[in-house]
C-alpha cells in the first residue's frame, strides 16, 4: 500500500512475526556484522541536499567508501577476522541499484567487495527536477549469492527542490487549499537574501465549519538543533475567520512550511494562505552586546530586500528576561569519585563521577533557572552522561533538582544554598578537565534570576544628542528604504536600578530581546538577542583612603615586631608552603595505588598537619576509591576488614577532630547577621566545619552498611547515625 506521507510514518510498520521467521529462514554463519557505505571524508548517513545552491547544478563526483565489519575476536570463536586465511578467502559480489529507480543519480551497476575498504563514485544531477517537491531514492547493495536476504547497504539520497517567491513583492500565495481530516501537506520555499521575518497569512473559506491546524515553520542550521529555527502553533479558525502571524528567518536557506488539519475533524475545508518576508535587519550582528562601563553602544538597522520600504512603529521594544549570575565550584569540595560495581559496564569498563559543589547566597526570594552553558542544548550528542544538578539548603533539605536539557525553574527565599552537579563518564581525563577547567576555577554554572520592570532605555540618533540628551527618537520616525542604513545609539540599564539578589555583580550580565515591530502582533517576535555586562561597583571612600595611603608609603619590606608581625618574605614563603600543601592534598584520592605514602609523608614533615581536616578527607576518599577498585576480586572476610580498616580510621583520625556540641550550639542559636568581616569569617568556618562532620557520618554510615556481618556495636552504631 503507498504510504501518502513518508516523513511521518517513514517507511512503513514492521509485522514482527513474518519478519523473524524471514530471518530464521535466511541464517547463515558469516564473519560480516554489517557493512556500512558512507560518503568518503564525510560526516552522517546518505546525501541531504536542502538549500537552493545546492540543487541548481550536477554534484559532480562524489566518493564512497565502503566498509565492512566483521566480528570481534572471542576466546571460544574458531574463525575470526584475525585469521589470515579467512581475510584470503572472503568476496562478496554486490549488486548496485536506486530504490526507487531514478535518472537523477548516476552509479555503477556491480562492485567486487574484499575483506579491505573499496570506494566508488556516483553523480547526482538535481538541476531539471520540479520545485516544492521532495525527491528520495536509496542506494542498496545486494549480494548477487543471496538476493532474497534484502539490501546489504541502504544510502539514503533526499533532495529537496525549495520554490522561488515572487521576486518583486517577496511573497508567494497558495489559493483553493483543501484539506481533508489528518491531512498535511508541506511547502518549500527559498528564502530570499536580505530577509529575516516572515508573516504568515491563512483563511478559512468555509461557512459553516472551524477549521482546527497545526502549523509548523522550520529552517535547519548545520550542526544544530531544528528547535533553534522553527515556529509551532495550533490555531482554529471559525468560518471566514483569517489568522497571522510573524516569526523569523534565515535568509538563503529553505524554509519548510507544514500545515496538518486536526486528525479528529469531520469535514472537508477550503482554505487559502500566503506568506511574504520583510527585512529589518541590526548589524554588526543579531546580537546586542552592551558594557555598562562605556554605557552606550552603537548599532545599525538596515533594510535588504530590494525595492522594498520598511516603516518601524514606535520605539524599538527591550524585553530584559534574566539578571544571569556566574558560579564556580569550590574547589575544596568539587572532587572526582570511583563509581561501585554496579555502575560499571557490561566489559567492567570503570565509570567515575565529577561532583562540583556551588554555593549560592540570596539576599531575597528570587525565581530562577539553573543552566550549564557549556553541555546546554546537548542531549544524545552529547560526550558526557549523567549531568544532574540538585540543590540544597544550608541543612541538607532537598529543594529541587534538574539537568542540562529543559529549563527547570526554582523559587528560593533569601538565605544560603548548595547547588550539587554529577556528570559521569568512563574517561577520567576528560572528567579532570571539566574540574580544572578555565584556568583551574572549574566548570561554571549559569543562574538566570528573572527580572521585571526595568527602566525604559533611550535611542538616539547621534553620539552628540545622546551625550547631550536631547533630539531622542520618538515614535514612528524610523523609516527603512532599501540599502539606506541607519545608526542608532542606545543607553544602557543603571546598576543601582537592578534588582538586589545577590552580594557582587561581578561577572553578572543581563539577557533579554529586542524587536522592531511595524504593528502589534509583531511586538511578540524575538528578532534579536540582547545583552549588558556589568561591571563591579566602585569602591567606598574609605577603602580608597587606606588604598592611597598604602600606595604613599611603598612597598618597603615589614620588619619582624614582638607581637609577631612577619615581613613579606616569610609570607610568601608560608603561602607557597600551604599552595604546595594544598596541591599535594588535592592529589591523594587520584593515587590510590600509593598505599598511603604520600599521607605519611605529610604528617612527618608537617607535624601540625595531625588536626587539619582537609588532609585526612583526603585519606578517606582514597581508602574509599581503593576498595571501589579491588571488590570485585575480594571475599566477603577480605572486604569486611577492609571496611574495618577504614571505619577505625575515621573514629581515630576524624572524629576526634570535631566537637558536636559546639557545632550544635552555634546552629542551635540564633546568630548575628552583621555583615562584620570577623563574623562572617566564624560563620563560614562552622558551615565549613558542620558540612565535613556530615559528609564524615555519611561515609561512616554507608561502610557499616556495607559490612556482610552487623554486631550489636555495628547496630548501635548506625541507630546513632539514623538519628
Amino acid at each position: 500500500q503507498k504510504i501518502e506521507d513518508e516523513f511521518s510514518v517513514g517507511a512503513g510498520l514492521l509485522q514482527i512475526h513474518k519478519a523473524l521467521d524471514y530471518i530464521r529462514s535466511l541464517a547463515k554463519p558469516s564473519l560480516l556484522t554489517k557493512i556500512q557505505l558512507n560518503i568518503t571524508g564525510g560526516q552522517g548517513r546518505g546525501i541531504y541536499l536542502r538549500d537552493y545552491d545546492q540543487v541548481q547544478t550536477s554534484s559532480g563526483d562524489i566518493c564512497l567508501t565502503i566498509k565492512p565489519k566483521y566480528l570481534p575476536k572471542e576466546a571460544n570463536q574458531l574463525v575470526t577476522y584475525d585469521d589470515q586465511d579467512a581475510k584470503i578467502k572472503f568476496a562478496c559480489r554486490l549488486s548496485l541499484i536506486c530504490d526507487p529507480p531514478v535518472s537523477y543519480v548516476q552509479h555503477g551497476k556491480f562492485l567486487d567487495l574484499c575483506y579491505s575498504d573499496r570506494t566508488f563514485d556516483i553523480r547526482i544531477d538535481p538541476s531539471y527536477l520540479k520545485e516544492d517537491q521532495v525527491h528520495f531514492t536509496e542506494l542498496q547493495a545486494f549480494d548477487t549469492n543471496e538476493i532474497n536476504a534484502g539490501p546489504l547497504v541502504r544510502f539514503p539520497i533526499t533532495i529537496i527542490k525549495p520554490i522561488s517567491v515572487n521576486s518583486q513583492t517577496y511573497s508567494l500565495e497558495f489559493n483553493s487549499q483543501t484539506f481533508k481530516p489528518s491531512q498535511i501537506r508541506r511547502h518549500f520555499l527559498q528564502v530570499p537574501t536580505g530577509s529575516n521575518i516572515a508573516v504568515f497569512q491563512i483563511t478559512n473559506h468555509s461557512s459553516d465549519i472551524s477549521n482546527k491546524m497545526t502549523l509548523h515553520f522550520l529552517q535547519l542550521e548545520p550542526s544544530r538543533s531544528h528547535h533553534t529555527a522553527e515556529y509551532v502553533k495550533t490555531i482554529c479558525l471559525s468560518p471566514h475567520e483569517t489568522f497571522q502571524c510573524y516569526f523569523n528567518v534565515q535568509d538563503k536557506r529553505t524554509l519548510e512550511l507544514c500545515l496538518a488539519r486536526w486528525w479528529s475533524s469531520l469535514s472537508i475545508i477550503d482554505t487559502s494562505y500566503s506568506i511574504k518576508f520583510h527585512s529589518i535587519l541590526m548589524s554588526p550582528s543579531n546580537s546586542l552586546h552592551l558594557r555598562s562601563s562605556q554605557s552606550y553602544e552603537r548599532f545599525v538597522l538596515e533594510n535588504r530586500l530590494i525595492n522594498t520600504y520598511e516603516n518601524i512603529n514606535g520605539l524599538p521594544i527591550i524585553n530584559w528576561k534574566y539578571l544571569v549570575q556566574t558560579l564556580r565550584p569550590n574547589k575544596n569540595e568539587s572532587k572526582i569519585q570511583v563509581l561501585s560495581k554496579r555502575d560499571c559496564f557490561i566489559d567492567q569498563k570503570q565509570i567515575y563521577q565529577l561532583i562540583l559543589v556551588f554555593n549560592l547566597a540570596l539576599l531575597k526570594a528570587s525565581d530562577f533557572q539553573v543552566k550549564c552553558p557549556y553541555l546546554h542544548e546537548l542531549f544524545y550528542d552529547s560526550e558526557y552522561e549523567g549531568a544532574l544538578w540538585m540543590c540544597f539548603d544550608t541543612n541538607k533539605q532537598y529543594l529541587g533538582a534538574g539537568d542540562v536539557l529543559n529549563d527547570y525553574s526554582l523559587k528560593l527565599e533569601k538565605g544560603d544554598f548548595i547547588i550539587r552537579m554529577s556528570i559521569r563518564h568512563h574517561k577520567y581525563d576528560l572528567l579532570e578537565r571539566l574540574l580544572k577547567d578555565n584556568g583551574g576555577t572549574g566548570l561554571a554554572l549559569h543562574l538566570e534570576h528573572k527580572v521585571k520592570e526595568l527602566p525604559t532605555l533611550d535611542f538616539y540618533h547621534t553620539l552628540g544628542g545622546l551625550h547631550t540628551q536631547k533630539k531622542k527618537i520618538s515614535a514612528s520616525s524610523i523609516k527603512l528604504q532599501w540599502g539606506q542604513q541607519v545608526p542608532i545609539y542606545m543607553t544602557t540599564v543603571p546598576e543601582d536600578k537592578l534588582p538586589k539578589v545577590i552580594n557582587s555583580i561581578a561577572g553578572t550580565f543581563l539577557s533579554g530581546t529586542m524587536t522592531f515591530a511595524k504593528n502589534e502582533k509583531m511586538k511578540e517576535l524575538k528578532m534579536n538577542t540582547i545583552y549588558q555586562y556589568l561591571t563591579e561597583p566602585s569602591s567606598t571612600s574609605s577603602s580608597n583612603t587606606v588604598t592611597d595611603t598604602n600606595k604613599k608609603q611603598g612597598n618597603s619590606p615589614v620588619t619582624t615586631t614582638e607581637e609577631g608581625t612577619t615581613n613579606t618574605s616569610s609570607n610568601i614563603d608560608q603561602q607557597y608552603q600551604e599552595a604546595l600543601r594544598d596541591f599535594k592534598i588535592s592529589w591523594m584520592p587520584k593515587l590510590p595505588d600509593d598505599q598511603g605514602k604520600l599521607y605519611e609523608k605529610l604528617i612527618f614533615e608537617q607535624k601540625d598537619l595531625n588536626n587539619y581536616v582537609p588532609l585526612h578527607l583526603a585519606r578517606l576518599q582514597q581508602l574509599e576509591n581503593q576498595l571501589k577498585q579491588q571488590q570485585s576480586q575480594l571475599t566477603n572476610e577480605k572486604k569486611d576488614e577492609k571496611l574495618n580498616e577504614i571505619i577505625k580510621f575515621i573514629e581515630d583520625k576524624l572524629l576526634s577532630l570535631f566537637n558536636e556540641d559546639l557545632i550544635l550550639n552555634f546552629f542551635g542559636q540564633k546568630n548575628s547577621s552583621s555583615t562584620d568581616k570577623e563574623n562572617q569569617l566564624i560563620k563560614t568556618d562552622m558551615e565549613k566545619r558542620r558540612n565535613w562532620f556530615i559528609d564524615i557520618y555519611i561515609s561512616l554510615g554507608m561502610l557499616l552498611c556495607d559490612l556482610s556481618i552487623i554486631n550489636d556495636k555495628t547496630s548501635t552504631y548506625l541507630t546513632y547515625i539514623f538519628k
